[in-house]
């Protein structure tokens, strides 16, 4: 995060907010993904973390670019990514997963689609290739973005 002239610490473009519970495992991969950004935007990192394993200590290693959101209770997806939004700071907020490995171009994607819009999504690629459950899944999840189906609403 740098600061203006007068010291003050500088609104990030994008907050880019992560939901997270028992993702130690996978947390690290996703937080290299989002610092390795080309871009110029500022950005900040919010980690909702409410789980038992060890991703609370994985993403204290990414601070100060990283900002660890602790909750005590356990918090599903849509809540942790309330909590995470009611603290992000930027004009526009990106959310993602855990498992997910945001492309190097994603935050500069994002903020270009963004323009005058309310909320922008982008494709998903199959995270488990090489596995029939998790490509049957993937498959069943995100066909209606496909383009073979009828749109549902």
């Amino acid at each position: 995060m740098s600061a203006t002239s007068d010291g003050a610490a500088r609104v990030p473009d994008v907050s880019v907010v992560i939901p997270s519970w028992n993702s130690a495992r996978t947390i690290g991969g996703c937080l290299d993904a989002l610092l390795a950004q080309v871009t110029t935007l500022e950005y900040e990192v919010l980690v909702v973390d409410s789980g038992t394993d060890d991703t609370a200590e994985v993403v204290r290693r990414y601070a100060p670019r990283v900002q660890l959101i602790r909750s005590p209770a356990r918090l599903f997806p849509g809540p942790a990514r309330n909590l995470g939004l009611r603290q992000a700071r930027a004009p526009l907020v990106a959310f993602t997963d855990t498992d997910c490995l945001p492309d190097p171009g994603w935050l500069d994607a994002l903020h270009r689609a963004s323009a005058g819009l309310t909320a922008v999504g982008g494709r998903i690629l199959n995270g488990t290739p090489d596995s029939l459950c998790g490509t049957a899944l993937y498959l069943t999840e995100f066909v209606e973005f496909a383009g073979v189906t009828p749109r549902r609403y």
